[in-house]
């Protein structure tokens, strides 16, 4: 995906959820119906599994910040720095929480989001069934636990959710029988197996994806395009423009690698039910198209993710998001002198927060106030983020 892109052609957030959703329904769907076949399951139909999965996918990066991973990358170096001084503010915020911040994590933050801030805030979130929340959580484990040994399980790569939905992770993991991984470890769960599917449709969805884009971009050639479509896609007969050859091996690839990796699941099912499992599914190499995803891999940290327009967005994405913590940080440090009173916000910091309408009755603590500082920066577009930086650096 590309930030501040002027090509309508290219993807983006939303057109790539939307793309990955789609690609998610159909795995859930097959997968399902081979479970329903091999299990005699009844009561549920094939096209409920592709609900699911269905809906956890057009989710799954709800919680991203501003420029993606960059800008994950920005919010935690930023903090990081504010920690260094022993006079911010922050660094009275309870050790074991701070990890949150200076690691900051968009799954996270997407967890918070479905479940505490949107339509219903603080008060349920969207509301969504625990399944699909289930096949959200990629990552099932707190921020706290990051640096406690917890083997090299995939679901313990990064954490899934903050301290203060660790609540709705616990309600949710009972309800649905996710198996505790560590037993010195609360609050570390072993996958919702659908998550697997989740994680495969995003995978596919940005590694073939990815190509089509950088074609558009110039950061790749016809041919290098062709040539790491064409394992995935089969023998087929190209006809039409470049464009047209590119979009059939696309959509042929597509259709080949959402099949095998619904295979896949089937055939590591045992082990991802008793939460054996450790591997994302386009990583096995049981995958059919474990080698062609590889060269995709390769592909891109050499060419597509150095590519000077991504690079400049990048730095220009962490000049702003820290620009921005930096404006609106004065907020917190006025609201931790006034006991969390809005009302009692003078000057600069009352302005900031009445435009940005930021709501601060539930904050109680610097924890609390803290990530609704986040939740206002990482939940901003690239687009808003740019304006609203340059507006109140003084760029008009």
């Amino acid at each position: 995906m590309h930030p501040l892109t002027e090509n309508d052609l290219i993807h983006n957030r939303l057109t790539h959820s939307l793309e990955t959703s789609s690609v998610g329904r159909s795995l859930g769907t097959m997968v399902g119906s081979k479970i329903i076949a091999n299990n005699n399951v009844e009561n549920i139909s094939e096209d409920e599994f592709g609900y699911v999965v269905q809906a956890a996918c057009l989710a799954h990066d709800i919680g991203n910040p501003p420029f993606g991973h960059a800008g994950e990358e920005a919010i935690s170096k930023w903090f990081e720095s504010e920690l260094k001084d022993s006079d911010s503010v922050f660094c009275k915020v309870p050790i074991d929480k701070q990890i949150e911040f200076t690691k900051f994590e968009g799954n996270a933050q997407g967890f918070r989001i479905l479940t505490q801030l949107e339509n219903n805030k603080f008060v349920g979130g969207l509301q969504l069934t625990k399944a699909i929340l289930g096949a959200f959580t990629k990552y099932p484990r707190p921020a706290y636990l990051s640096h406690t040994a917890q083997g090299k399980y995939v679901g313990a790569k990064k954490f899934g959710y903050f301290a203060s939905e660790k609540k709705y992770f616990d309600d949710i993991a009972s309800t649905l029988g996710l198996l505790n991984k560590g037993a010195e470890a609360e609050g570390f769960y072993a996958r919702h197996p659908l998550a697997f599917l989740v994680e495969a449709a995003d995978d596919i969805c940005y590694n073939i994806v990815d190509l089509d884009d950088s074609l558009l971009n110039s950061d790749l050639r016809f041919e290098d395009v062709k040539n790491v479509l064409e394992p995935l896609s089969g023998n087929i007969k190209l006809i039409g423009t470049q464009v047209d050859k590119i979009a059939y091996l696309r959509a042929k690839a597509i259709g080949n690698v959402v099949t095998e990796c619904s295979n896949l699941f089937i055939k590591k099912y045992d082990d991802i039910m008793s939460g054996k499992y450790s591997s994302s599914l386009t990583d096995d190499p049981d995958y059919k198209y474990h080698e062609g995803f590889a060269k995709i891999r390769v592909l891109a940290n050499e060419r597509i993710f150095t590519a000077s327009r991504k690079t400049e967005l990048e730095i220009a994405g962490h000049k702003i998001i820290d620009g921005l913590l930096s404006i609106f940080k004065d907020p917190i440090y006025d609201l931790h002198m006034c006991d969390w009173d809005s009302d009692k916000l003078k000057g600069n910091s009352k302005r900031l927060v009445r435009l940005a309408e930021m709501d601060f009755s539930t904050a109680t603590d610097l924890y609390t106030g803290t990530h609704i500082l986040t939740d206002y920066i990482s939940g901003m577009t690239d687009r808003f983020a740019s304006e609203t930086y340059k507006k109140l650096s003084g760029i008009l």
